[in-house]
């Protein structure tokens, strides 16, 4: 009694709420684990010798004002070159990336309260000794130095959102979230800002350290002092706070009869996913800003170390006021019923994607208008801060008792890019020049924009499922004892035959394919062009043989040993494309290539047809599945028989054309065709082409079309419209004779357009990719409005599908037409990356 009157008593003295402590506090935990991390970027300018790099004379960097001290821009004792000075900058982050998924589980089980405060303090002790460490060992010291850091800061992020998941109520979520996680501009700020300051007025880089590690000792005492890992356990929370707390979360201490982690629902949750998008686009522009705008402001523009400390932390100031008004402003918005909390985090995330993108390349096209370029990063960064009541606070809304974990993995996987940025600045700015730091701002454009349509289209601010798993997993049996599904993709199975997968598993099952499809794509493209004659006869007997045998293994191993197969099937499979577009350029003049590239590649549409019909059909007639799987796989066998006859690599090598046809062929191949083998793949290159991007979005775009139709439209015509399984696989696959029809028109007559000079092949291919993407869009949409009347629904279908037709004259032949010598290559990426879509695109289905 005593004891409580006591703590009563104390607690008079704390006039702000302890929830509000706490958010101060963990504001105050992130500023400190962010000035201990960035110090080295504002420091490293001066420990390293700059006598190396690009001159004025050479044009590739500003002049150096005449008010500044030249000393400042020789640099120090250290000859590190711009690549190792990456390693440096980036092993901070192959630590802080290991910690992440224990640190939130300890903070699950044990609270947050010692997980965050002795990951701080190991941070600081490790700063304290960074300056011994680089006299003892050098770079290689230093670089242990930063990942021992990053060990010890990776728990930061996930034990604070353990903290706020017990703290925060959801109505005050993304105001105080802000306030917390805007702690790494203010951070950031410091660190640029007085480290500057450190470094101008006293000798030596190592103040920097010191001081910043000094700080970060005094944060753990006052933390441990003053907080606690959740409100039952606080000594001196008031009982009216304590009373609004259990009103609002409806408990006060954490559930320690929680299941364990449910690993399986939380890595195949569409939303979570797409979290991870979203964490790895603001990581990647974050931390090319944090770790690299102080080498741009120094080396680039020439600013005085003093000048960019304060250049480089103003535009984070600006990103800390708008984190903190955009959270009060989302809170309002929800609370007052204007947005949902959905719509809050995708619009808030939009606004820290796109706004960001545009500034840094307009930044980059500012040259050395100084005060241009300062203002247009300050405008990227504060619209960047939208990110804290956008995504950042998104963990807590999808499953506040595993908040942790889930901060874990976003953080975590997004923190890679602290390991992949900095090294990929210093490899491609080699000279620190103007031009080389524009490509790399241009690839943070696309990482920025790509990742954020991801988190438009398939995020969510609802607590899902899996929150509370034991209840769920409830649900699950009653739906898999109860009513059943007794379909596969569509089509029913036999009682006799009939398997007991939920969803959830049979999205599993049909994206199991690309698994293996996507991987053997990038193998392959190394060796297609060279091996393009057996390389694909193997690649369809491979998977003819595993198609026959899936029966079996279905008996044999269940649903385990089917994912299996349909594993080596899509490794065997995933040479097609590659292996046809390098046959495409051996064979096909560019002049004749939109149709016959479009005739070849719409084989999938004659294969979607007679596959879907006549597997309807067949099961029909034999009320069994498996007559499908041997039929399908004899056939491919018999086509490999033929193949291995008429079909070779080259005109050149084919002993049975007329003089005059290979003569005909070479000449008119020769211009674009070349000796593969005299040449090495130029990955570089390659992977710098703004064409080959633009080429993978279009192969993005109809491959998700493709595969939701092919994999997920019979299952549509059972469940919503009712139709049976013989007419299922008429009504849903007749559209791809259309398809095929289309595409083959649309070869010739872009041909045509190209050989008469209407339009360059260019414009055509961008014609024929725009009828292929947005009439099918259109066409999807009117057919989801129809409702039941399957007249409409299916006219609508055929038309949508009749004209993804597009694509084939379109983004399918693109890739003859940018290497010839590398066609496989090209193939192999474009295609690979594409067929993501379908390993991802039935396990989304399914979770929506």
């Amino acid at each position: 009694m005593y004891s409580s009157s006591w703590q009563q008593r104390v607690s008079r003295f704390f006039i702000i709420p302890q929830r509000v402590i706490l958010a101060i506090m963990g504001f105050l935990a992130i500023m400190n684990a962010y000035t201990m991390r960035i110090s080295l970027s504002i420091a490293i300018t001066e420990m390293v010798n700059k006598s190396h790099g690009a001159t004025e004379e050479d044009g590739g960097v500003c002049p150096i004002d005449e008010s500044a001290n030249p000393d400042d821009f020789t640099g120090g004792e250290f000859d590190w070159d711009e690549e190792l000075q990456g390693i440096i900058l980036s092993s901070f982050y192959w630590g802080y990336v290991i910690t992440h998924i224990p640190g939130g589980m300890l903070a699950e089980k044990f609270g947050g309260k010692w997980t965050l405060s002795l990951g701080i303090l190991s941070t600081a002790f490790f700063t304290l000794i960074t300056p011994w460490a680089v006299e003892l060992g050098g770079s290689t010291a230093l670089i242990v130095i930063r990942v021992m850091m990053g060990l010890g800061e990776g728990t930061t992020f996930p034990a604070l959102s353990a903290l706020m998941a017990t703290w925060i109520p959801a109505k005050e979520r993304s105001k105080l979230g802000s306030l917390v996680f805007g702690g790494g501009q203010v951070g950031t700020i410091l660190g640029n800002l007085l480290s500057g300051v450190l470094l101008h007025n006293i000798e030596g880089w190592s103040s920097v350290f010191y001081f910043f590690g000094g700080l970060g000792v005094l944060w753990f005492v006052i933390f441990t002092l003053l907080c606690y890992s959740d409100p039952e356990s606080h000594p001196f929370i008031s009982e009216k706070e304590k009373a609004y707390l259990k009103q609002e979360l409806g408990t006060l201490e954490r559930d320690r009869t929680l299941p364990p982690t449910p690993w399986r629902y939380i890595l195949t949750s569409v939303p979570m996913m797409a979290l991870v998008c979203a964490q790895i686009g603001h990581d990647w522009g974050f931390f090319i800003m944090v770790t690299d705008l102080p080498k741009y402001m120094s080396d680039v523009l020439r600013f005085s170390i003093k000048d960019n400390g304060l250049y480089s932390s103003l535009p984070y100031l600006v990103m800390w006021i708008v984190s903190l008004s955009t959270g009060v402003l989302s809170d309002w918005l929800i609370t007052s019923g204007r947005i949902t909390i959905t719509f809050g985090r995708k619009l808030f995330t939009t606004i820290a994607s796109i706004g960001p993108a545009c500034f840094i390349v307009g930044a980059s096209y500012a040259g050395c208008e100084k005060a241009v370029v300062v203002m247009l990063f300050t405008f990227a960064m504060g619209l960047m801060g939208t990110f804290y009541p956008g995504m950042k606070v998104n963990p807590l809304d999808l499953s506040p008792n595993y908040a942790g974990t889930l901060m874990a993995i976003t953080n975590g996987i997004g923190a890679i890019t602290g390991i992949i940025a900095p090294y990929v600045v210093g490899v491609m700015t080699p000279n620190h020049t103007l031009e080389e730091w524009r490509i790399v701002f241009w690839i943070s454009f696309a990482i920025f924009n790509v990742t954020n349509l991801a988190y438009i289209i398939w995020a969510s601010g609802e607590v899902q499922p899996w929150n509370t798993p034991h209840l769920m997993n409830k649900s699950v049996e009653a739906v898999m004892t109860g009513d059943r599904n007794d379909t596969m993709s569509g089509v029913p199975i036999a009682d006799k035959d009939f398997f007991d997968w939920d969803e959830h598993e049979q999205g599993i099952i049909l994206s199991a394919f690309y698994w293996g499809y996507t991987l053997s794509h990038f193998v392959t493209a190394f060796i297609a062009d060279r091996y393009s004659k057996h390389l694909l006869g193997l690649s369809v007997l491979i998977t003819a043989v595993l198609t026959i045998l899936t029966p079996l293994a279905i008996d044999v191993g269940g649903k385990w040993l089917l994912i299996m197969v349909r594993v080596v099937e899509g490794i065997g499979e995933g040479a097609t494309f590659p292996v046809l577009s390098a046959l495409i350029a051996h064979w096909i003049p560019a002049s004749q290539r939109g149709f016959y590239g479009s005739f070849v590649f719409s084989g999938c549409q004659i294969g979607a047809l007679v596959g879907g019909i006549g597997t309807g059909y067949f099961i029909e007639a034999h009320n069994t599945w498996r007559t499908t799987f041997y039929i399908w796989g004899a056939l491919a066998i018999i086509w490999y028989v033929f193949w291995l006859f008429i079909g070779f690599e080259s005109p050149e090598t084919h002993p049975y054309i007329s003089e005059q046809e290979r003569a005909e062929l070479v000449d008119q191949l020769a211009e674009s065709r070349k000796s593969v083998h005299s040449y090495p793949i130029p990955w570089n290159s390659i992977l710098r082409s703004c064409p080959l991007w633009g080429l993978i979005a279009g192969q993005i775009g109809h491959d998700w079309g493709t595969y939701l139709i092919i994999t997920d439209l019979p299952k549509y015509m059972k469940s919503i419209l009712h139709v049976s399984v013989s007419d299922n696989g008429l009504v849903t696959y007749t559209p791809f004779f259309s398809m095929w029809l289309f595409s083959i028109f649309g070869g010739w007559l872009c041909d045509v357009q190209i050989r008469k000079d209407c339009m360059s092949r260019t414009s055509a291919r961008k014609l024929w990719t725009t009828i292929g993407s947005i009439l099918p869009a259109c066409f999807m949409m009117a057919a989801s409005y129809t409702g039941q009347d399957k007249v409409m629904v299916v006219t609508y279908f055929a038309l949508c599908v009749t004209f993804l037709g597009g694509f084939y004259p379109g983004v399918k032949v693109n890739t003859n037409d940018l290497s010839p010598n590398f066609a496989g290559v090209l193939m192999g990426m474009v295609n690979g990356i594409g067929a993501i879509t379908g390993e991802r695109g039935s396990a989304v289905r399914v979770e929506m």
